[in-house]
């Protein structure tokens, strides 16, 4: 070999050592996503921001048993409702609507007093004085994550009477999104679905409008089916489920 390809081959091989491979793009999580959609336009869209909506999937919903959310949430049915919840007597919303959350002992009682002033440094509540006293109000930054514990949360809401068709939902998410996978079973187990294989879930009630939100919000169109019918071989199982 001269000495002129020589060099050109060292040369070489020095630029390829060198070379700045591009950088792979970094694969959103379904976290990241959530956070840049405009959650309150779409469960507003949906349906899911009305009086009863918010009763039903907030105040009524067992999975939501931290202090701090229970505040945020019964400030946020308190708005939408038009009552007005003074600090640190959140009850008296309770008690207008002949409803009871549980059963407070004292100490949970003093324990939603500090959540209250908890929640006003982390600029999620304010305080307005009116002649009852201090009222409590979700600030923009608090009603934001009211949203967000909501979308979380949400469930199917059984009908009074079962019209005899089950709700299947089948998905088929590629493997370069495990977590949106991972996230979708879980979604669907808390929602109240029973799962009859890895990828398919069943429910008898009206569900199509809860299924197209996680859709929107995560962009999942292509990879969820869902569909109405009206057997399923060994339907015993499900009935027993579901009570029916």
């Amino acid at each position: 070999m001269d000495k002129t390809a020589y060099l050109w081959e060292k040369h070489q091989k020095l630029n390829s050592k060198n070379k700045i491979m591009p950088k792979r793009k970094a694969k959103k999580t379904p976290k990241e996503i959530q956070d840049q959609v405009n959650l309150e336009d779409i469960l507003e869209r949906r349906g899911l921001l009305t009086k009863e909506s918010l009763w039903s999937n907030l105040l009524e919903n067992k999975q939501i048993q931290q202090t701090t959310k229970v505040v945020l949430c019964i400030l946020a049915v308190a708005a939408a409702t038009g009552i007005a919840a003074m600090a640190p007597n959140i009850f008296s919303v309770i008690k207008i609507k002949k409803y009871k959350f549980r059963d407070f002992a004292k100490s949970d009682v003093k324990k939603f007093k500090n959540t209250f002033y908890q929640l006003r440094k982390r600029d999620l509540v304010d305080f307005t004085r009116t002649k009852k006293g201090r009222e409590a109000r979700l600030t923009k930054k608090g009603r934001q994550q009211v949203l967000k514990i909501l979308f979380e949360n949400y469930k199917i809401q059984p009908q009074q009477k079962w019209d005899g068709l089950w709700r299947v939902v089948i998905f088929d998410i590629p493997n370069e999104k495990t977590a949106f996978r991972d996230m979708l079973r879980q979604r669907l187990d808390r929602m109240g679905f029973f799962q009859l294989q890895k990828s398919v879930f069943i429910s008898p009630y009206q569900c199509k409008n809860e299924i197209d939100i996680l859709c929107e919000v995560y962009n999942l169109w292509d990879f969820i089916n869902y569909l109405e019918v009206l057997y399923i071989d060994n339907e015993g199982d499900l009935r027993s489920f579901f009570g029916l």
